[in-house]
């Protein structure tokens, strides 16, 4: 689990950004995190899976998406709770896993 879903929250409950402000600042965090993970991955001399040329596209694909609907569409509210799932999810997943 990746340090964006801790981000956002954070940044929320410690009053520096607004809800929405916080979930788009979280978006550019989670891809250089994702960016330079994978960069390790090659600096260490291992491959990049075969998957990763499906899945990447999917993920920008997803991600652009998902910020058309959260900007135009989803209220103030709504975006609260899906923000609340998301994090009521990966703390079941931590304690569980």
């Amino acid at each position: 689990m990746g340090g964006g879903v801790f981000l956002a929250p954070l940044l929320i409950v410690l009053g520096w950004l607004a809800l929405k402000s916080a979930a788009v600042l979280s978006a550019p965090s989670i891809l250089a995190n994702s960016v330079f993970g994978l960069a390790g991955v090659l600096f260490s001399g291992q491959s990049i899976p075969l998957t990763f040329v499906t899945y990447a596209p999917a993920v920008v694909i997803g991600a652009v998406i998902d910020t058309a609907i959260g900007l135009r569409w989803l209220s103030h509210q709504a975006t609260r709770l899906i923000l609340a799932g998301i994090l009521g999810l990966a703390g079941v997943r931590l304690l569980v896993l």
